[in-house]
């Protein structure tokens, strides 16, 4: 009986020709066969299987696929932007034959297949050219159908590892239409191992149409008409590395929740035997073997999940030896209320003037100089890159960069000093994982301990159709702290804060956290926010810790500092109270001893004990 058909081959069948016979099963009906029931010796055996949503199904007496008239104009709604833009050939068949010669069966049999199981999949032999200019080889012809029709031929010669396709045709998954008779289907890479779960007695099993270097995007054409019912797919392909790449691709592509992973490993003697893929497996184990990997087969690892056990070797490293160890820059009250720890996310604010961008180069020098961090800063501000570095020298030798006060020995040391431990990223773009990725690769290359982007105003937001500002700094944020994580550095982030309020009075309204221009979120994810105040008329700089996320990071509080523009370096600020109404700040610590490694024959750290910088002779408290 003739139907009309799909465009791509289905035979769509009047639903009056359907007789389903017993209960729905696993989403399935069955009917007597409209194809063939009139030419059998049994026309009543339901051995037509269809599904009851997509009405797609297959006759596991003729092989003939359809679906139902009332389903076509859904299934022509799903399919149709898959529809191909070009026209595919048909593969023809009429030079194949029947598998009969020696070579062709001793092939088989010593991959421990039968000339049976190769029949049920259609396998044929033939005489073909691989290469232009040489003679015919013997080979096994492999037909991919789909819907009953074939869709191409993949050619493999008996005598070596020789492979070919049809071209111009398209290529489906090989055995696709096994899908349409189960509610769960096996997924290998070759289709001698299709041929191997077969004939261990699974004829629910396609393999990829190209092994490993399978696109996936090919597959959504099938996801309503083949894919749509399955329940579970067992990922069982070769466990070579391109193997458990197109793994992971399969997991991604159906869900981890909808897949199982079959291991070509079983018991033998005291051990355990392994193979490449299925094929190897019936070849080594036999048919047993086989059924030991698919009854042990296993979920796929939830990557998003981690347990108390996960954690057991770094639990006891904190219970032996504490937590992470902290650095600080000595800079009396400020190291009680921050400190410095890798895989952290800082946040440093203040209104224009403050000196943010000063204080995070005393810090990467204090860190440098104390503890041996070496740095990368991204700081479109300070261009030329000569002038930064000209700062940085500054304020390791606490010697302005003149030939007046400091000798070229001692700049060319510096010079080299910093050219091992403080590196300029220079990004052509300014998208943050441009940035990130720059960083990158400085950082696995050369231990980079502390990352500074500053300030954060440069970096071009990402164009998301639909989201907002907020959205869109948001992810940016989000990237930043994960890249503090992942690479375990310390990442301090310079931002600006938005226009200053002032009371009714005149009094600016002093900065929060919530204050930074864009999104409530800098406060939510940065893991130590850090504000800072000026005040010049009283030449003090207030460092206020508004958040500290552990313990061991700090905590909230204000220290009191100055900039000594002499030694370009940050000191103690301590408060006096001169009166009832005015307080003084008495400055301590100015010290001019070069950081610079082996200089005068010896390494100095700040003395926090010297003298103050006034004429009064008090006594530093800390």
């Amino acid at each position: 009986m003739n139907f009309e058909k799909t465009y791509t081959g289905l035979e769509i069948i009047p639903d009056e020709m359907i007789s389903t016979r017993g209960n729905l099963q696993n989403g399935r009906r069955r009917s007597t066969c409209p194809f063939c029931r009139d030419t059998r010796h049994h026309p009543n055996d339901p051995s037509f299987a269809f599904n009851e949503v997509t009405g797609i199904g297959i006759c596991f007496h003729c092989g003939a696929v359809g679906i139902l008239k009332s389903k076509y104009d859904k299934w022509l709604e799903e399919n149709e932007k898959y529809r191909p833009t070009e026209a595919y050939k048909i593969p023809k068949l009429d030079h194949l034959m029947e598998i009969c010669s020696p070579e062709a069966l001793t092939f088989i049999r010593d991959r421990g297949l039968s000339a049976e199981t190769m029949k049920i999949l259609g396998v044929k032999e033939t005489d073909i050219i691989f290469e232009k200019g040489e003679q015919p080889e013997r080979a096994l012809a492999y037909v991919s159908y789909e819907n009953g029709i074939p869709r191409n031929i993949q050619y493999r010669s008996v005598n070596g590892k020789r492979f070919r396709m049809e071209t111009g045709c398209s290529m489906p998954p090989y055995n696709i239409d096994a899908c349409l008779s189960s509610d769960t289907v096996f997924i290998t890479e070759g289709h001698n191992d299709v041929a191997a779960l077969i004939e261990a007695g699974h004829p629910n099993v396609i393999s990829v149409g190209n092994g490993a270097n399978t696109k996936l995007d090919n597959w959504d054409r099938f996801q309503y008409s083949h894919f749509a019912h399955i329940k579970m797919f067992y990922i069982a392909g070769d466990n070579d590395t391109e193997g458990l790449k197109l793994r992971e691709a399969l997991i991604k592509y159906f869900r981890p929740v909808r897949c199982r992973i079959v291991e070509w490993r079983w018991p033998k003697d005291d051990g355990f035997e392994t193979a490449k893929d299925a094929n190897e497996c019936l070849m080594k184990g036999g048919k047993e073997a086989v059924e030991y990997c698919i009854a042990n087969m296993t979920k796929c690892p939830n990557k998003n999940i981690i347990r108390a056990s996960d954690t057991l070797e770094l639990q006891k490293q904190y219970w032996k030896f504490g937590l992470p160890k902290s650095e600080t820059i000595g800079l009396g009250d400020f190291d009680k209320y921050c400190r410095f720890q890798k895989g952290r996310f800082y946040l440093l604010t203040g209104q224009p003037g403050s000196g943010k961008s000063t204080f995070a180069d005393f810090i990467l020098a204090r860190l440098l100089y104390g503890s041996g961090w070496r740095s990368l800063i991204y700081s479109p501000e300070k261009y030329p890159v000569a002038r930064h570095y000209r700062e940085l020298i500054q304020t390791l030798t606490a010697r302005k960069c003149d030939k007046s006060t400091m000798t070229e020995a001692m700049l060319d040391r510096a010079n080299n000093y910093l050219n091992e431990n403080i590196i300029h990223v220079i990004s052509k773009s300014l998208e943050i994982n441009e940035i990130l990725n720059t960083a990158e690769q400085e950082i696995e290359e050369d231990h980079i301990d502390m990352l500074v982007v500053d300030p954060f105003n440069f970096i071009e937001l990402p164009q998301i159709p639909g989201t907002t500002d907020a959205d869109k700094i948001t992810i940016v944020l989000k990237r930043i702290a994960e890249f503090a994580h992942e690479k375990n550095i310390a990442l301090m982030l310079v931002a600006h804060p938005k226009k200053p309020v002032f009371t009714s009075g005149g009094t600016p309204v002093p900065l929060n956290l919530y204050d930074i221009s864009g999104s409530a979120n800098f406060y939510n994810m940065c893991d130590v926010g850090i504000i800072m105040e000026r005040s010049i008329d009283k030449d003090v700089t207030f460092l206020r810790v508004l958040k500290a996320r552990f313990d061991d990071l700090g905590d909230i509080g204000t220290a009191y500092t100055y900039f000594d523009k002499e030694t370009f370096r940050f000191g103690v600020a301590v408060p006096k109270q001169i009166s009832s109404t005015e307080v003084q700040y008495v400055h301590y610590n100015k010290s001019k001893d070069s950081w610079l490694p082996s200089v005068d024959g010896e390494e100095q750290l700040l003395d926090f004990e010297n003298s103050p910088s006034t004429e009064e002779e008090d006594e530093c408290p800390f």
